[in-house]
């Protein structure tokens, strides 16, 4: 459910740098880096802790799949206009 596009929106959104999302979730700065571009999948279990911690931040998990289906028809246009 969780994609790496949504993390770093989401990351941005609540005004944490990598590393601050990183420590908070306890993962490697790179690691989260990788997943933000795209260049790693996220596991289940690091899926649960960024729900989770969302969660704590007020973020809902209606709300992260409003995001996800925001950002794939965004995907879908930007193909279409290309």
């Amino acid at each position: 459910m969780l994609t790496g596009e949504m993390v770093r929106l989401f990351r941005n959104c609540l005004g944490l740098k990598q590393s601050e999302l990183a420590k908070e979730i306890k993962v490697n700065q790179s690691l989260l880096s990788r997943i933000e571009i795209g260049e790693r999948q996220i596991s289940p279990e690091l899926s649960k802790q960024l729900r989770t911690f969302f969660h704590l931040q007020g973020i809902s998990d209606s709300e992260l799949l409003m995001i996800n289906s925001a950002l794939k028809q965004a995907r879908k246009n930007k193909k279409g206009v290309e």
